[in-house]
């Protein structure tokens, strides 16, 4: 990853320097529109050396809203502010008014897929995270059914926490607030069966409290 992200900043430094060889050695007169593009070129490229520096965390976007990295919407914006720069370049008499409007309308639009992105991108992170703990309340509880159904000794018990088990397997993993009281009591319950020597009553009372919040979260649906 650091000799990706040190590849990728010397390309970087390369383009940008071919990139001012190109602007400053052809002749031409140095305008103020060209002034103007030009810092905002440079402008782009400590944008992108930001980006390359952060694409750890900020190349991790939901690929289902966006189909494209900020890099590639980086690249895109960086394309045409040098493009812009050499515009200003080879036509003297741009007008240093166009040269602002253009610039600051480039900036504005990938200031704002930036800001979408990463926004957008956060969230949907933030919510995978969520789900993936919920699942992980489902699968633990399971887990831990499974177990002591593997352990039971008495066949009657042992088919009843091995229905349990499934009945776990197939139960909604998404939760609501209301019903942490519930989903706690189920948590506290399986505890209560890991150490019970009768588990027949404990495992009525969890398949009667797992009912409860499944029916629960089809009515919060």
């Amino acid at each position: 990853m650091k000799n990706s992200k040190l590849i990728s900043i010397i390309s970087i430094i390369i383009a940008f320097i071919i990139f001012n060889v190109i602007a400053f050695v052809i002749p031409s007169d140095f305008t103020s529109s060209f002034w103007i593009s030009y810092v905002f070129s440079i402008l782009a490229l400590a944008i992108v050396l930001f980006i390359i520096c952060s694409s750890n965390k900020l190349e991790s976007i939901n690929k289902e809203v966006f189909p494209y990295s900020l890099l590639y919407y980086t690249g895109i914006y960086i394309a045409l502010d040098f493009i812009l720069v050499l515009l200003t370049k080879f036509i003297s008499e741009f007008p240093v008014w166009l040269s602002i409007v253009l610039n600051v309308l480039i900036l504005g639009i990938y200031g704002y897929l930036f800001i979408s992105v990463y926004t957008i991108s956060k969230n949907s992170n933030d919510l995978k995270k969520d789900i993936s703990k919920k699942v992980f309340y489902i699968k633990d509880l399971q887990t831990d059914i499974e177990t002591l159904a593997a352990k039971e000794e008495d066949k009657k018990i042992k088919q009843e926490l091995n229905k349990l088990a499934e009945k776990f397997k197939y139960s909604d993993p998404m939760s609501n607030e209301s019903l942490v009281e519930i989903e706690s009591t189920i948590k506290e319950k399986v505890a209560e069966l890991k150490k019970a020597n009768n588990s027949k009553v404990l495992v009525k009372e969890l398949n009667e409290l797992l009912d409860e919040r499944n029916n629960k979260i089809k009515i919060l649906k």
